[in-house]
């Protein structure tokens, strides 16, 4: 645990969330599942909001998100795109 009593994850991802308001863009990152996150939550857009931007509807919109932040799914190519437009960012910030 961090000094705070937080663990060390939540430590590490409110560092990288000060980073990013403080420069306007996500910490660049290797993983994708933590860029589209970070990238999601820097817009203030839930996993759900970004789903329905994708063209997903009901409970697919959310779970979808989901499944590829936690890389339980990895996006083809075409989608990385669809995900950078929604995202305003270049699918090279989204793989890292």
């Amino acid at each position: 645990m961090a000094e705070n009593g937080m663990k060390k994850n939540e430590f590490a991802f409110g560092i990288a969330q000060a980073w990013a308001i403080r420069h306007k863009t996500p910490k660049p990152s290797e993983d994708l599942g933590e860029n589209l996150k970070r990238l999601r939550m820097c817009r203030g857009l839930s996993q759900r909001q970004l789903g329905e931007k994708l063209g997903l509807v009901g409970q697919d919109a959310g779970s979808t998100i989901y499944r590829m932040e936690s890389g339980r799914v990895t996006p083809s190519i075409a989608r990385l795109r669809v995900l950078a437009e929604a995202l305003n960012v270049k699918v090279k910030d989204l793989i890292g």
